[in-house]
């Protein structure tokens, strides 16, 4: 019966971690998911990105773009991004998403232009973040792994103290 809680504890421990590492990658994943990226050289760039809403990541050290999107000829307008969301990628300066679309389908054609822009500069486009839905889905992360590691404490505790205090008795000797 010790064998068994303490095997649950640990278990219950182990899960807790597992289940907030995992959460936290998935939570912020989209950060990271780039679909395509379009170079800032004014010409038309089909792209795959799925249909649905997405964002246009931008990199803070280029001067600000501007960018069309298009599907079957017509225009998908760009609407400002709710918010702020800022991500890192090494050895430029941080990306922003500055713009948010909804591509009516897989294909879109995405064209950007920015002011003394080099062969390698671009923005990227990636599924849109929701704040709210982040923020809920890092709290139910947190919670979970929390609950999680909390009852497998509480288990070892309580099977470690009543082992000790099981073993600190005199064992019942038969009566005569």
């Amino acid at each position: 019966m010790l064998v068994r809680r303490l095997v649950l504890g640990g278990v219950l421990l182990a899960l807790g971690v597992v289940v907030g590492v995992v959460g936290l990658v998935l939570a912020f994943r989209g950060f990271f998911d780039i679909e395509a990226t379009v170079p800032l050289d004014g010409q038309p760039h089909v792209v795959d990105v799925g249909a649905g809403e997405h964002f246009v990541w931008v990199d803070s050290s280029v001067l600000p773009p501007t960018c069309e999107v298009e599907a079957d000829g017509r225009a998908v307008p760009l609407r400002p991004v709710g918010g702020s969301f800022t991500r890192s990628s090494g050895s430029s300066g941080p990306w922003e998403a500055r713009w948010v679309f909804d591509a009516p389908q897989a294909e879109v054609e995405v064209t950007c232009t920015a002011a003394g822009a080099t062969d390698r500069d671009a923005v990227e486009i990636g599924p849109r973040i929701e704040g709210l839905g982040l923020v809920g889905q890092l709290l139910a992360t947190i919670g979970l792994a929390a609950v999680l590691v909390l009852a497998g404490g509480i288990v070892l505790l309580v099977t470690l103290v009543r082992g000790v205090a099981a073993g600190s008795r005199p064992p019942d000797l038969p009566r005569p």
